[in-house]
């Protein structure tokens, strides 16, 4: 299972996650509804779950949330793929002031967002993880399936030339 924290990220590797047949969907914040109606069932008795949110305050508050409430439905292997403390340090990315006004007073925190890695090094990151977590390489697999496509194919061709010729 993917989650992302913004509808964009997830709109971005949706393509990605279809590859791999893995479940991606975007929390769009702290969303207990969502969370517990949608996303529930597809963790319900454990899952594995990689994680792409911004690395802040409210990031780490949405994410904390998200996997509470999920972890009410099974055990967990929860893997934080975006963004991290070690690529905000080797991209060298800055970290942007931000104020939460949900504290009294306001708080004042630093925060990256997801986009900071960039498309390209997002898509990277996360087939690059489901590669190597794939159980068969996924370009043996569809070299595979397009054999058997072309086999099934030759049999259902086989089948209508008989029903037609018996027809006759």
């Amino acid at each position: 299972m993917i989650l992302c924290e913004s509808r964009s990220l997830a709109g971005v590797l949706r393509g990605i996650a279809a590859d791999y047949l893995c479940p991606i969907a975007s929390t769009n914040g702290q969303t207990g509804g969502f969370l517990r109606t949608d996303i529930a069932p597809i963790v319900k008795g454990g899952r594995r779950v990689l994680y792409m949110g911004d690395f802040d305050l409210s990031g780490g508050h949405i994410e904390g949330n998200t996997r509470k409430v999920l972890s009410e439905y099974g055990p967990l292997e929860w893997k934080r793929l975006a963004i991290t403390a070690e690529q905000i340090e080797v991209h060298n990315f800055p970290q942007m002031p931000k104020k939460d006004n949900r504290y009294k007073p306001p708080r004042d925190y630093l925060a990256v967002e997801t986009e900071a890695l960039g498309q390209a090094e997002t898509v990277r990151i996360l087939t690059e993880w489901l590669e190597n977590a794939a159980p068969v390489d996924i370009d043996h697999a569809r070299q595979v399936e397009a054999k058997q496509r072309v086999q099934v194919r030759e049999v259902l061709y086989d089948l209508v030339r008989r029903l037609r010729d018996d027809g006759r």
